[in-house]
C-alpha cells in the first residue's frame, strides 16, 4: 500500500507519523502509525494497518487489508485477516482468527481457539472463546459464546 492509498483511510497521513513494520522474515510490512506498537516478532502484511495506540505482538498475524487501532491488542498466535477490523479496547488472543469482513470492538474479546468471519460484529463486551465459530451476520454483545 502506497502513501496516498493510506491518505484515502487516514487522510493526516504523512512519513512523519506512519512507518513501515519490517516483520521478522525481513519483509516489508504494512504501515503501522508511530503512536501504535508492533513486535518485532508480529507480522503485518503489506496492505494491513495498525493505528492509534494499539499493541499488536507475540506472533500475531494480521494480513491483507485488515486493521488494528484504536487501544485494541492482538496477540499470542492470533490472526486478523482480509478486511477485518478490531478496534476500540478490544482484545484478539490466543489462536483466534478474526476474517472476512467481522468487526470486533468496544472491550470485546476474541480468545482460544475461536474464529469470527464473515459479516459479524463482536461487540460491547462480549467474549468469544475456545473452540466458538461465529459466522453470518450475527451481532454478539454482552455476552459470552463458547463451544466446549
Amino acid at each position: 500500500m502506497t502513501l496516498k492509498e493510506l491518505q484515502v483511510l487516514f487522510p493526516k497521513a504523512t512519513k512523519r507519523t506512519w512507518k513501515h513494520h519490517t516483520n521478522p522474515d525481513g519483509s516489508k510490512g504494512g504501515w503501522v502509525q508511530k503512536t501504535a506498537c508492533v513486535a518485532a516478532t508480529a507480522y503485518v502484511g503489506p496492505d494491513a494497518q495498525v493505528y492509534g495506540n494499539a499493541w499488536v505482538y507475540n506472533n500475531a498475524r494480521v494480513h491483507g487489508y485488515a486493521r488494528v487501532g484504536d487501544n485494541a491488542q492482538v496477540y499470542g498466535f492470533a490472526w486478523v485477516c482480509d478486511d477485518a477490523q478490531v478496534y476500540g479496547g478490544a482484545q484478539v488472543y490466543g489462536f483466534a482468527w478474526v476474517c472476512d469482513n467481522a468487526r470486533v470492538y468496544g472491550f470485546a474479546w476474541v480468545c482460544g481457539n475461536a474464529w469470527v468471519r464473515d459479516s459479524t460484529q463482536v461487540r460491547d463486551f462480549a467474549h468469544v472463546r475456545d473452540d466458538a465459530q461465529i459466522s453470518g451476520n450475527t451481532i454478539i454483545d454482552k455476552l459470552w459464546v463458547q463451544k466446549n
